[in-house]
């Protein structure tokens, strides 16, 4: 009986031992994304208040467009 309590108890453990590996992980990673948005809303924030590029600019630039406010002129044909 005891040697199978010992048993029991050991792959208990194993479960456990895993499991917090796996939640521990899990909370860094979400810290880490945590501070990847919020670099992004920094960078939004950042090119919201920049002057909005031209449609010609935006074609030669497309490296730097991500948030980038983009604006083009022209008339509706009939």
């Amino acid at each position: 009986m005891n040697r199978q309590l010992t048993f029991i108890n050991f792959r208990l453990l194993l479960f456990t031992v895993f499991f917090l590996v796996v939640f521990v992980r899990l909370g860094f990673w979400q810290l880490e994304r945590a501070e990847e948005k919020e670099a992004q809303r920094i960078a939004q924030a950042v090119s919201e208040d920049a002057q909005p590029m031209t449609l010609s600019q935006a074609q030669r630039e497309r490296s730097r467009l991500s948030g980038q406010l983009i604006e083009d002129r022209g008339r509706f044909l009939e």
